[in-house]
């Protein structure tokens, strides 16, 4: 516990250049932290501190959403949509809303009301 509360602690009180925040939330997300995984593929994603790399950016996405890092099953379900691949999902959009994530929520009433037409 105490290497999470040290990445943590590095995360928040540090005014770090992009590269350094990305060499922190790799460190965190190697260490099987949720949030720095999640954090970790926004910098893939966004090309932040590293070149972008959608196939990397996923891949940590996918391990924080196991995780269960709600913002991160959300992604999934928006990847797993993008790519048509409905069950999956509907799957992890369902794990979104029970962990709380509003529009996760949301976006399941629209699906079963556009189902019921």
């Amino acid at each position: 516990m105490k290497q999470i509360e040290s990445i943590l602690k590095q995360i928040s009180e540090a005014e770090t250049s992009q590269e350094e925040r990305f060499k922190i939330h790799l460190k965190g997300a190697e260490s099987g932290i949720a949030s720095s995984q999640y954090e970790l593929a926004k910098c893939y994603y966004f090309g932040r501190g590293v070149p972008k790399d959608i196939e990397k950016a996923v891949k940590w996405f996918l391990q924080s959403a196991i995780g269960e890092h709600a913002d991160a099953q959300y992604f999934m379900a928006c990847h797993y949509f993008d790519n048509g691949k409905h069950s999956d999902a509907v799957k992890w959009l369902q794990k979104a809303a029970d962990k709380g994530h509003e529009k996760a929520k949301q976006d399941l009433i629209e699906l079963s009301k556009n189902e019921e037409d």
